[in-house]
Formats: structure tokens, C-alpha cells, sequence
């Protein structure tokens, strides 16, 4: 390595190097095979130092083994940091479970550089996948529909769009909160006939889910039986607050809570770098290093390792074994020494157009389809789709991506967030930028009227610094969670589109007047009176009308005599608006 350098559009010095020696091509091959069938035994191999928590999770499914329908629903709380092997132990109890029917499903984070900005029962509906659709289609085949889920089945159009079910007129009357209820209803009703007693539901990243599925989720763990429910999430950040549904699981009775921990014993640090990298022994000094660096996270320790398999040679009876010295040497001078630089390491070991994929895969979000990314993707360097799959199977083998769905809907996703991180940040701002339009304009060209694609354009219409296309998707994403009585996602696609104001030349017209109406009722439903007041004064401010800022009673009244007041102010409310 030689001095630092101060590079343009980066805030650090990068490190520069100079070549020492130049590689053969049986050496890359060999080397490359070997990072990679390392990195096969991550999910292959024993779970290292899960003892305490591998004992919960084969008995949840020795209990599942016994399930009838007259069994309680159990529930198991998977709560950890990113990386530290939440995905891997629910891995493991999708293989203790044996030939148990598995239904599993990923929720995701759209826009990682907002809030999380969730459309109604997206983590249900990876669930489920494709088999809730057969089973409406089928119910039309029938004539059954109606009898089957009732006359407002329509308003399942609200998750599944595809769908295209005939718009009742009496649904459309219906109050906000009473479709929410009525698709609360169905979306049980669905779930109820898709999963038996004996299955295993598991929900990966269930930090990113909506509060309908949570609602929904709360509801199958206390109405159906029989069911075990595994439930992978990171911790709440402190300034923020579970949601109902999340709370009233970790409260029940059936309910095991296993917080994952980073490890603490050497001894599990040196078992995974010998599963990892298939060596007989590895050094003292360097599993204490590791450990040491890696602060006990098995993604940090797997990365790590994989920059260690530099300098394994394999021979020819197929012993691995370790240049000690270079080493040691590596990992005390050279060896990143965060994450971003662990990512920046793996990812100079790809080809060019490797990186290119990946990193134009980064700015889709944590899940794309290959279809989608195809488009994005600039022809003269990924010239044929066959190309593009040869990569992807190339980074899925590197343990960069992982496969999520087959064809015809192939597509993929980033095995964690530091990863999908690490990428994204490896790109100037300007390129970012420049691809958050282009994808932007492709959903709103392909899916501009479809509810559930307002969220997406929105964050990527914002990252690409298109301040008025961000500002009507967040509206339109407010008003169609609003009318579903999502009041939570409500207030947060109001209050992404009410901090675009500066930046349009929306300020002060009606329809900014009108957003803070709509954001104080968002409010004003969650019970946020406070909040709600603020918003509804400022709208009443912006059209000029005077509030005052207390009632004042003429006498001293009783608590029961104010509320009698306010009603009746409410009702004058009503009256003024009705004239």
C-alpha cells in the first residue's frame, strides 16, 4: 500500500497500491474456487455457537411435530442486530422441521435513506406468494366469490392489484377505517385457508413490516392453531415505537423472545473460520485477530474470512493449507478494518461488469427482478440477458445476492443490508442520482397508476433530487393509505411529501393546505391529538382564518360538561361545513 490520496466526490482519503506481481490464470480460477466453496459451507455447515438457541428452536419443533387443530399457535422472536445471524438460525428450524409445509417470506425496506415506507400487507403477500391469486381465481371459476369471502371482496384490489376484481358501489361508501376492517377480514379469511396446523410461517426482516401485517400477524397467532411462527427482526431504535401488532405477540403466553447476541468466546470464532475455510487448523494469532475485529459478528467474520482464503493453497490430494506468515502479516497491516472497507475489498475482487450489476442493483433497492435491472443496465457493457444471468449466478455463488424467485419472475436479493449498504456507498453521488431517476421514470412509464408502486416512485423520484414527481407519489401514497385507514403509513407519506414544500413551488397553494389537513387527521386517528392540532392549525393559518389557541369556558365546568362543549363544538364544525 502507498501514501493515501484525496479523491473527488469522497469525503476520506482512498488508499492507493501498487501491483507486486502479476497473477496466472490457473491461480484466479484456483482462488476463486476456493472463496467460493468456503462460502457454500456458511449455510451448509452447523450453526457455531447457537447452543442455548438451537435447543428453543428443536423443541418449537418437536411441538409443531404433534400439532393438531386444537394445538396453541407458538411464536418464536428472532431479535438482533444486522449480520449477527437472525436468517441463518431460521434456516436452521426450516431444516428441524423436516417435511412441516414452510410458507416464507422476506419484508423489505424500499428506500433505505427515508423511513421505512411500507404498502399495505407486503410482507404477507411474499408469504403467501402466488397461491392467495389461485385461490380468489379459482373462487370466480367457481361463482363461489362472493359466497366465499363476502359482497366487499373487491377490496382486496388494495393488495393485490392484479386482481382487477369489479368495484361495488355499496364498498365504495364505505368509511376509511370500515375497508380497513373489511380487508383485515378477507386477508384472514385467505390466510385461514392457505396455512394448516404443522406449517411453519416464518417472516424474515419483519422490522419492515407494514402495520397491517402486523395486524394481521397478531391475528393468526391468537385465532388459528397449530402453527409455528418464527419471526426474524432487528431491535426498534429507541426513538421509535413497536408497533401494536409486534407488541401484543411479544406479550403472549406462546410467545419465545431469543435475543441474538454477537459471540463472545474465542473458541466459536476459530470453529467458524475452520468450517469457513476448510483448513485442519488455524493459527492463534489469527483467529484472535479476527475475533478481535469482528467483534464476534458472523457476517464481519465471514467477509473476513473470505479475504483469508487468499492465501490457502489446495493440494493435489485436496488438503488445504495455510501460508501462515503472509497471512499474519495481512491481517495485522492490511485486512479492512470496517465493514464498508470488508465490502469494498469483496468487491474488487469481481470483474468489472460484476460490480456494475451489483451496484446498479443497489440502487433498485434490497430485492430486484432481473427484468427490471435489465433495463436499467447500460447495453455496452451487459450487451446479452445471458450475460447478466452468468453474473448473477456468479455473485450468487460469492455470496453477494440470493435467488428469491425462479423464472419467468427471476429475481433476486442482497443477502443483508451491510452489503446492499456498502455497495450503494461505494457510488458518487451524482451517478446515484442520475440512476434514482431512471428507475423512477421506468415504474412510473409501467406502473404510474398502481397503488402499490407510489411508495417506490416516490423515494426514488426524492433520491434523484426530483423534488415535484416526489411530492405527487407521496400524496397519491398518502391518500390511497389514508382511504385504507393505514393511518401510520398515512402520516409518514404526508410528512415525507410536507418536507418537500421548500423544494416545489407547492407552498402556501391548496394543496398544501390540504396535505396539512390530511396529515393532522392521520394523526388525530392514531390518537396523536397533539400532532393533529398542530397540522390542523397550520391549514387553518395558511387560509387565513384565526384560531384561538384554548376554549375558554365562560364558568367553571366539570369534566363531563367540557366534553359536552367540545361535542357541541364539533357539531357546530359540522353545521358550518355542511352550509
Amino acid at each position: 500500500a502507498l501514501d493515501t490520496i484525496k479523491v473527488k466526490g469522497k469525503t476520506d482519503p482512498i488508499k492507493i497500491f501498487r501491483p507486486i506481481r502479476k497473477v496466472s490464470a490457473a491461480e484466479e480460477r484456483s482462488r476463486r474456487l476456493t472463496v467460493a466453496h468456503a462460502l457454500e459451507n456458511v449455510t451448509t455447515g452447523p450453526v457455531i455457537g447457537r447452543a442455548t438457541e438451537l435447543f428453543q428452536l428443536k423443541q418449537a419443533a418437536q411441538t409443531l411435530a404433534k400439532a393438531t387443530d386444537r394445538s396453541m399457535t407458538q411464536v418464536v422472536v428472532l431479535s438482533g442486530d444486522a449480520g449477527i445471524g437472525k436468517t441463518r438460525l431460521s434456516q436452521e428450524l426450516v431444516k428441524l422441521v423436516g417435511t412441516a409445509p414452510v410458507l416464507s417470506g422476506e419484508a423489505t425496506e424500499m428506500d433505505r435513506s427515508t423511513s421505512f415506507l411500507s404498502t399495505s400487507f407486503h410482507g404477507w403477500k411474499d408469504v403467501l406468494s402466488n397461491k392467495a391469486v389461485k385461490l380468489i381465481r379459482s373462487a370466480q371459476a367457481n361463482g363461489t366469490l362472493y359466497q366465499e369471502f363476502g359482497d366487499h371482496i373487491d377490496v382486496l384490489n388494495n393488495v393485490y392489484e392484479e386482481l382487477q376484481l369489479p368495484d361495488e358501489y355499496q364498498t365504495s361508501k364505505m368509511t376509511g377505517q370500515a375497508r380497513a376492517q373489511e380487508l383485515h377480514r378477507v386477508m384472514f379469511e385467505i390466510v385461514r385457508r392457505l396455512v394448516v396446523p404443522g406449517t411453519l410461517l416464518v417472516f424474515d426482516s419483519a422490522q419492515w413490516l407494514d402495520t397491517a401485517s402486523w395486524s394481521l400477524l397478531n391475528t393468526v397467532c391468537t385465532k388459528l392453531s397449530g402453527l409455528l411462527i418464527c419471526i426474524a427482526c432487528r431491535p426498534t431504535p429507541p426513538d421509535k415505537k413497536d408497533p401494536l401488532g409486534y407488541t401484543n405477540i411479544l406479550n403472549l403466553d406462546t410467545t419465545t423472545q431469543l435475543n441474538i447476541v454477537a459471540l463472545k468466546d474465542e473458541k466459536d470464532t476459530a470453529a467458524m473460520i475452520r468450517q469457513w475455510s476448510k483448513l485442519p487448523t488455524v493459527p492463534d494469532a489469527i483467529t484472535s485477530q479476527i475475533h478481535k475485529k469482528a467483534q464476534g459478528n458472523p457476517f464481519v467474520t465471514q467477509e473476513m474470512v473470505s479475504s483469508l482464503m487468499e492465501f490457502v493453497d489446495v493440494g493435489d490430494d485436496g488438503v488445504r493449507s495455510l501460508r501462515t506468515t503472509e497471512a499474519v502479516a495481512f491481517i495485522r497491516d492490511t485486512m479492512p478494518r470496517t465493514v464498508q472497507a470488508l465490502i469494498t475489498s469483496k468487491i474488487d475482487r469481481l470483474t468489472a461488469d460484476q460490480q456494475v450489476v451489483l451496484k446498479f442493483a443497489s440502487v433498485i433497492g434490497m430485492s430486484f427482478s432481473v427484468e427490471f435491472l435489465w433495463k436499467l443496465l447500460p447495453n455496452e457493457q451487459i450487451s446479452t440477458m445471458e450475460q447478466l444471468e452468468n453474473d448473477l449466478t456468479h455473485l450468487e455463488t460469492a455470496r453477494c445476492i440470493k435467488q428469491t424467485k425462479p423464472k419467468p419472475v427471476l429475481s433476486y436479493a442482497f443477502v443483508n443490508a451491510f452489503l446492499h449498504d456498502g455497495i450503494y456507498n461505494l457510488m458518487l453521488f451524482a451517478q446515484k442520482r442520475s440512476l434514482h431517476s431512471r428507475v423512477a421514470h421506468i415504474y412510473e412509464t409501467a406502473y404510474g397508476n398502481m397503488r402499490t408502486f407510489y411508495p417506490f416512485i416516490a423515494a426514488h423520484a426524492k433520491n434523484a433530487e426530483e423534488f415535484a414527481m416526489a411530492f405527487k407519489y407521496f400524496l397519491r401514497a398518502g391518500n390511497s393509505a389514508q382511504a385504507s385507514f393505514q393511518n401510520d403509513e398515512a402520516a409518514r407519506f404526508f410528512s415525507e411529501a410536507l418536507d418537500l414544500i421548500p423544494k416545489t413551488k407547492d407552498n402556501g397553494t391548496l394543496e398544501h393546505i390540504a396535505l396539512e389537513r390530511k396529515l393532522g387527521l392521520a394523526f388525530s386517528d392514531q390518537g396523536m391529538f397533539d400532532k393533529a392540532q398542530d397540522h390542523l392549525r397550520a391549514s387553518l393559518t395558511l387560509l387565513g382564518v384565526e384560531v384561538p389557541v384554548t376554549i375558554n369556558f365562560s364558568k367553571d365546568l366539570d369534566w363531563s360538561a367540557r366534553t359536552e362543549a367540545l361535542l357541541s363544538l364539533v357539531a357546530l364544525a359540522r353545521v358550518f361545513y355542511y352550509d
